[in-house]
């Protein structure tokens, strides 16, 4: 009996000194709510500077504009900022219902007037950013790797089928940087009738020396080195004519995939010679394209009358076509001296 007590007071003595210890004495707990919240802030604060350092890039976007004057329609990509697509509203001796269709580059980087590289860098797929559109002007910008800026102004005559072509190349080191650039004069032209697909050529002048080159096979090119008068690509009514204002180190004529399936066509353009451009400097590049008919009095106005040469025959074939302009202006009529339709025909 005496040891039941004994260990019921021993039981009871243990309980009341833990009670009292637990009370007193025992280490408060820590809410560990408050440590998740702060680990949920910290991680969303994470997050939000994460995003204000790595932004999100907008997909650039291919935009067309379209410039139309009394005598050609051109559709301008931003894609390499070039002519995609270059009509004739009016076909040199009558008014026409629907334009005709003269260049149609089958890509857009293959487009007139486009720069195909700088610096030996391919430029021609790059999105330039569209600064200016008016109705016969437009403007394009781009920034190579904040060493250079390249604006495009291109600039349309209402009186002629002639486009000006002003290439503002800036230099935004601060050292001396070196540049050069070839660009696409004249891209796959019209040759859908059977004379167009037969006496489809190019030619160069280099120092009012006319050279008439073979035009070479799909995947080929020829280069005509030394500084350039003016290269052109034609067909047996129409041509299209890049004369740069400023010197060159050569010209070239490329053999493409035409339009059509297993159809050859053509681009044909000029090389720019070094320039040394000095810190925050800028020069500016000018060239004329004209695509129009190939005829002496619109060739002329610009100084390109020499593209009508005919070759060897040149002389019989000047007087040919004096003669059969002298019978239209009576008659307004070719058929005196042919059958040839008034349409296609141009002298």
């Amino acid at each position: 009996m005496e040891n039941q007590r004994r260990l019921l007071i021993a039981i009871l003595l243990t309980l009341a000194v833990m009670i009292v210890y637990s009370t007193l004495f025992a280490p408060k707990r820590q809410s560990i709510v408050p440590e998740k919240q702060v680990v949920v802030a910290q991680k969303e604060e994470v997050q939000i500077i994460k995003e204000k350092k790595e932004p999100r890039e907008e997909t650039a976007k291919t935009i067309k504009n379209t410039i139309k004057t009394p005598l050609i329609q051109a559709v301008l990509n931003n894609e390499g900022a070039g002519i995609k697509d270059l009509y004739l509203t009016r076909r040199g001796i009558s008014w026409e219902e629907e334009p005709l269709h003269l260049l149609a580059p089958r890509k857009a980087e293959q487009g007139a007037l486009t720069i195909e590289e700088f610096n030996n860098m391919p430029l021609a797929g790059v999105i330039y950013k569209t600064e200016k559109v008016s109705r016969d002007k437009i403007e394009y910008s781009y920034n190579l790797d904040n060493r250079f800026k390249i604006t495009k102004y291109f600039i349309f005559n209402n009186f002629n089928y002639s486009i000006e072509l002003q290439i503002k190349i800036s230099n935004l080191t601060e050292s001396d940087r070196v540049f050069s650039y070839t660009l696409i004069g004249a891209s796959q032209i019209n040759r859908k009738s059977s004379m167009d697909s037969r006496f489809t050529n190019s030619g160069v002048s280099q120092g009012g020396k006319i050279l008439w080159q073979r035009l070479p096979k799909i995947g080929r090119s020829v280069k005509m080195p030394g500084n350039v008068d003016w290269v052109v690509l034609r067909n047996s009514h129409y041509s299209s004519i890049l004369r740069p204002e400023q010197a060159t180190s050569y010209a070239f004529i490329k053999g493409v995939e035409g339009s059509k399936e297993k159809m050859q066509n053509w681009i044909v353009g000029v090389q720019a010679k070094e320039t040394i451009l000095s810190p925050g400097a800028s020069v500016i590049h000018k060239y004329i394209l004209y695509t129009g008919p190939t005829t002496r009095s619109e060739l002329t106005l610009l100084g390109l009358e020499q593209a009508t040469n005919y070759g060897k025959l040149n002389i019989i074939c000047q007087a040919l076509v004096k003669a059969l302009n002298f019978f239209y202006s009576i008659s307004h009529n070719y058929g005196i001296v042919g059958r040839w339709r008034r349409n296609d025909y141009l002298a």
